[in-house]
């Protein structure tokens, strides 16, 4: 129950930390809580980025790691290290997508060169 709860509580610190006031949607995907036209968009690009992914894969500005989940399900992909600068939004990946991530600014990754195979950065730079 105490579990449940703390997901619902990041859930909501998620959406009302980025709901866009125009819209009234949230600029964040959350499975669930967004159009299933904004879902199926977001999932394809991921899905399309997985057949291009091997290896040791960094997925750049994650948001909630559902694209991450994706990632490491493909055959030849070895790890998947999910970055975002929303704590929450990482919190939200490692407990429902079993992520791994590091919290960090995609304009100051704190990994050396060559460590990646595969980078993938879908929905960063308007953000």
């Amino acid at each position: 129950m105490v579990g449940m709860m703390k997901l619902t509580d990041l859930i909501q610190r998620i959406l009302i930390k980025h709901i866009d006031p125009l819209t009234k949607s949230p600029e964040l995907i959350l499975l669930g809580y967004c159009s299933n036209e904004t879902a199926s968009e977001h999932l394809s690009r991921y899905l399309l980025a997985s057949k291009f992914s091997r290896g040791v894969v960094l997925d750049v500005a994650s948001g909630t790691c559902y694209g991450s989940s994706i990632l490491k399900r493909v055959d030849g992909v070895e790890i998947v290290v999910s970055v975002d600068i929303d704590k929450d939004a990482l919190e939200y990946g490692r407990i429902v997508y079993d992520a791994d991530c590091v919290c960090a600014d995609a304009t100051h990754l704190p990994f050396r060169k060559h460590v990646f195979d595969s980078v993938v950065s879908l929905e960063t730079l308007e953000h």
